[in-house]
This record gives structure tokens, sequence and C-alpha cells, in this order.
């Protein structure tokens, strides 16, 4: 059986319950199922089968109701939303349609995406379609967290902070080096906004620093993640070995070279290139970093949301355990 893929077009920003509303039909076919939020045509949620159940007719009995019940009513600027769709398209390397718009609260079913030219090949895309299909069974509960009152931004730092624990090597304070570069390019391209986080951490440092201390100890969330990508990390370095899983940098510095004083000590590194970029170590906690962080889209936290847990995050583990991301940039310890 091919995939499946059913568009749930719905223009408010908030999609938790939207999701939470999918469950049974995840928990119901035979074969794998996942979800994502995405933005092609318009805000919406893709849920993707590879069986043919449930039926459309069975995921029209499930949604319709529940979208009469609760419509969004969400006004969107077209024209804005485009141009933005128009930079990712380029940047995600995705050729389809983004127009026309689909209407707010509709189901539409379309046509799978492949990411096999992205990923590296098939292999690649079958490991995706298997960490997908089980990170939305988790994401589920994550969201029942969630609208139980958990905070969704400290439920993601636990998952960041988890995987650098558990796969970089040196642990966290080898791992968070990877935050500070994911920070750092997202602030080269937002003057004057660094300021703000900076105010921003140091309000809430005391906290930050003894989350991330609670995570590296063991706390239930942060166990349960690093397990469930223990399940994709052999497969991963046998793919990436191969030359059939494509790693890029997990983070929006992938695809620009941003000129700040860490970028510019990095690319000075000649042995973070010859060496630790190179080695299956780093391989594989770049891949598990990347599929960490599509768990946080999953969760609804978007673009910016991310670069401020990675500058909060690279910033507790400085002050925590006494370490500088921009010394070990240098070549330092």
């Amino acid at each position: 059986m091919s995939w499946r893929r059913v568009d749930v077009a719905y223009h408010d920003p908030d999609l938790d319950g939207l999701i939470l509303a999918t469950r049974p039909l995840l928990a119901g076919t035979p074969g794998r199922g996942w979800f994502q939020r995405h933005w092609v045509r318009g805000p919406h949620l893709e849920l993707w089968f590879d069986a043919a159940q449930p039926s459309w007719e069975r995921i029209r009995d499930v949604l319709e109701p529940w979208l009469r019940v609760n419509p969004s009513r969400a006004r969107i600027d077209r024209d804005r939303l485009l141009a933005q769709h128009r930079h990712l398209a380029a940047a995600e390397r995705i050729d389809e349609p983004l127009l026309p718009f689909y209407a707010d609260n509709t189901l539409h079913r379309a046509a799978p995406r492949s990411r096999a030219h992205v990923l590296g090949g098939p292999a690649a895309e079958e490991l995706f379609h298997d960490f997908h299909t089980t990170a939305s069974a988790v994401a589920y509960d994550e969201l029942d967290a969630v609208r139980a009152g958990e905070s969704r931004l400290v439920m993601a730092l636990d998952l960041m902070v988890a995987a650098a624990h558990a796969h970089a090597e040196g642990g966290v304070r080898g791992g968070f080096v990877s935050f500070r570069s994911h920070a750092e390019a997202f602030l080269a391209s937002a003057p004057g906004l660094r300021e703000r986080w900076d105010a921003e951490y140091a309000a809430r440092a005391g906290a930050l620093r003894a989350r991330i201390t609670a995570v590296v100890a063991g706390i239930p969330r942060g166990r349960a993640w690093a397990g469930l990508l223990d399940r994709f990390a052999d497969r991963g370095d046998e793919l990436i070995a191969s030359g059939a899983l494509l790693v890029e940098p997990a983070g929006p510095d992938a695809v620009a070279r941003p000129d700040t004083a860490f970028h510019r000590a990095l690319r000075g590194n000649r042995t973070w290139h010859e060496e630790v970029l190179r080695s299956a170590p780093f391989r594989r906690y770049r891949l598990l970093l990347n599929l960490t962080y599509l768990q946080l889209s999953r969760l609804g936290v978007n673009a910016v949301q991310r670069a401020l847990l990675c500058h909060f995050a690279a910033s507790a583990v400085e002050q925590e355990y006494g370490v500088s991301a921009i010394e070990i940039a240098m070549g330092g310890a």
C-alpha cells in the first residue's frame, strides 16, 4: 500500500484541539500513520496513512463534525503568507503548487510528498516515516499534557536537552554547541533581538539552569525521548555511512553562512571541519537532533521559539557547567 495524505485546512494557529481529534484515526489504522503541521496551500494539518484504513468516509465522519463545532475563524494575510511560502519552498526543496489556498475548515485528499531527493533516497525516507509514526503517538500524550497546563516550551526544552545529553559526545556539555550555533544563526538576521533575549534569559537563568540539571539527572520525559531516539540511531548510522541518508545541519545555518563571531571562529577551526563534522558520532547526533526539531514542530513550537530555546539552553549550559561555545569553536576545550 502506498502512502495516502489528507490535508485538514485550519487557519487558526492553535491546532492542538484538531490534532487531538485525529487520535482515533491514527490509533485505528492497521498500518503506519502520522501527522504534521504544514503550510503548503495555507495553514493545515497533514495526516499520513500507509494502509487503506481509515477510509476517506471514516476520516470525514470523525473530523467534519469536529470542524463544525470548533471552526477556525482566523483571518490570514494571503499575500504575506505566499511570500513566506515561496521562500520556504525554495529552502525546503518543495516542488508542488502553493496556490490556491485551501478554504478554511475543509478536508482534502492530497498527493503524498516525497522527500527522498532531500533525505538521500527511499531508505532514508522510510526511516523518517517510521520516526514520524512513533513520534506522533508520543505527541498526542505530550499535547494532552499541554492542554492540562504544562508549558509547551519547557517540554520542548526537555526534549532538546535530553537528545543532546544522550547522543552528543560529551553529553550536554558537548551537544550544547549545536544549540549555540542555531541560536546565533537566527540572531544574525534579527537586529536588536539579542539584547531582548539576553534580558529574558537573565530573568529566568535560575529556573533554566535547574531544568537543565534535572533533565541531565534523568527526568521521565527526557529518558523516554532519549529512548525513542535510540530506536533510530543504529539504523541512521548505517544509512549515513552508506550514503543512503544525507545529514544536513539541524538548523537555519544549513543554508546560510552567518557572519557572527561564533561562526567565524567555527569556520576557522580546521579540526572541527576535518574531524568532528565527518565523524560518525557527530553525524548521528545531527540526525537525532534534526528528528527532535521535527517533534518540536509537531508540538507547535515555531522557528522563532525554537531559536529562543536554543539560546536559553546554550546560555544555561555555559553558566551551569562553566563551558563556552565560542571557546570550543575556536578549538579550546
